[in-house]
């Protein structure tokens, strides 16, 4: 076996791998950069209530429990944090109210007295907001202890390599003596 053909086996029988548990190189799943909107979900025998935050801009949907279509109220009265709100309509069975700030971290009650379909009901819940999470940080690098590592295999092969070709370099030129 030639000398090349040794060091080209080490090489190839000692590559580097430095993918750790779970870090795979194939295409990242796509991740949300925004965070979902805030909201709360209550019900009754009768309707059920969605609230969304999105900023400033509060949005309820109001659905029929049965059988899920929207609901339109005849009167409908938001309390948001014990300050009543006033609602827009629009669409049936979707409402808006415009907030003064956008909503912060914590428990905020929210009730809503509505009359629909025959019907007088309040619902009541609450928006559970918690504090945004620090933003998580992910070291790639790796210490230069594995590269020194590889780099010393690397000269070990190669240093074999070459003292695999001297030897049958002397054992050539001895043979024709």
């Amino acid at each position: 076996m030639t000398p090349v053909r040794v060091f080209l086996a080490l090489a190839c029988a000692f590559s580097p791998a430095w993918a750790d548990d779970g870090h795979d190189h194939d295409a990242a799943p796509a991740l949300s950069t925004a965070p979902a909107a805030p909201r709360f979900a209550v019900a009754s025998a009768r309707f059920e209530l969605v609230g969304v935050a999105a900023g400033p801009l509060l949005t309820l949907y109001l659905d029929r429990f049965d059988d899920n279509r929207p609901a339109a109220a005849e009167t409908i009265e938001l309390t948001l944090d014990g300050k009543t709100q006033s609602l827009e309509i629009r669409a049936p069975g979707t409402y808006a109210a415009t907030l003064p700030a956008p909503l912060g971290p914590g428990r905020h009650p929210v009730a809503v007295r509505l009359t629909a379909e025959g019907a007088a009901e309040t619902l009541t819940g609450a928006f559970e907001l918690a504090a945004a999470p620090a933003a998580a940080r992910h070291d790639h690098a790796h210490d230069w202890r594995a590269y020194a590592l590889w780099a010393g295999l690397a000269l070990t092969g190669a240093l074999l390599a070459v003292f695999l070709a001297r030897r049958g370099r002397a054992r050539h030129t001895g043979d024709a003596a």
